[in-house]
């Protein structure tokens, strides 16, 4: 049964839905079919992922009145980054230390770059790969596990 105890753990728990998850609470007054829904679109953040994107995408996230208002310097960096193509800005890259130095928290641009920034850095993944099961979540798991 140790599979399934992730799983065991998850449908009993008494916050719903389980912390770090995030997605439809598991009620008394849900149906078997209804929890297995729920649990089925569970998600969790996951591992950080390279955030190698092209620079059009970068590009079209920039506020174009905060770009003009830059210094030539600041200008020609940000054309010379956009330039390559494609860019690796992951976390704790150049790439991306200069676009917050430009750009600083604040700005319209930070905020863009930074909500995009995030499903590179905080993925969202379905709950039964955080928890290392083989395959979604079905009704044939709920009977092994005893939850049917």
């Amino acid at each position: 049964m140790a599979y399934y105890d992730a799983l065991i753990a998850a449908w009993n728990n008494p916050t719903q839905p389980p912390p770090g998850v995030t997605g439809t609470a598991l009620t008394p007054t849900m149906t078997t079919d209804q929890k297995l829904t729920a649990v089925q679109n569970w998600t969790m953040v996951g591992p950080a992922v390279p955030m190698i994107v092209l620079a059009t995408e970068v590009y079209n996230l920039i506020n174009l009145t905060e770009y003009n208002a830059l210094i030539a310097a600041n200008q020609t960096a940000i054309t010379n980054l956009l330039s390559m193509g494609t860019l690796n800005a992951s976390q704790n890259t150049s790439v991306r230390s200069r676009f917050i130095a430009i750009f600083p928290s604040g700005t319209q641009t930070f905020t863009a770059l930074s909500n995009y920034a995030k499903q590179f850095d905080t993925p969202q993944i379905p709950w039964w790969i955080a928890n290392h099961y083989n395959a979604q979540i079905n009704g044939q798991d709920l009977a092994n596990a005893g939850l049917s």
